[in-house]
């Protein structure tokens, strides 16, 4: 009996979940944010480039998806304007989820390119031999 009621509830959480109507403050937030940690990250690999440059086989921005168009990820680049006509019932999980994706690539390509920093052998061109 107590399996049966675990699994009506664990039923009514994932039905929840899955409705687009359900959590539409949280839903907006959270992509809000996800969306300004991408900028906070595209921002940071850029600003890296240019304080710290590397040998050109290391730091070609093709190398990085930093500098690909957001829309290429499905993503607006205004967010200021995409937050204002998007409504929280209009994100759905697998958006939310697609987000975050793109969220961790870009924190991992700039904590390669950080590391990368402290790389004396990728520094100059001199040094390849």
């Amino acid at each position: 009996m107590i399996e049966s009621n675990n699994d009506c509830l664990e039923n009514l959480y994932f039905s929840a979940l899955a409705n687009r109507a359900a959590f539409p403050a949280l839903r907006r937030a959270a992509y809000q944010c996800t969306l300004q940690l991408i900028m906070s990250y595209r921002s940071a690999v850029k600003r890296l480039m240019e304080v710290s440059p590397l040998a050109d086989h290391v730091d070609l921005k093709d190398h990085y998806i930093a500098f690909i168009e957001l829309r290429s990820f499905g993503i607006e680049e205004d967010l200021q304007n995409t937050m204002e006509c998007i409504k929280g019932e209009d994100i759905s999980v697998k958006m939310l989820k697609d987000t975050v994706q793109v969220a961790l690539v870009q924190q991992s390509e700039y904590l390669r390119r950080f590391g990368l920093v402290f790389c004396d052998s990728v520094r100059y061109e001199s040094n390849i031999t």
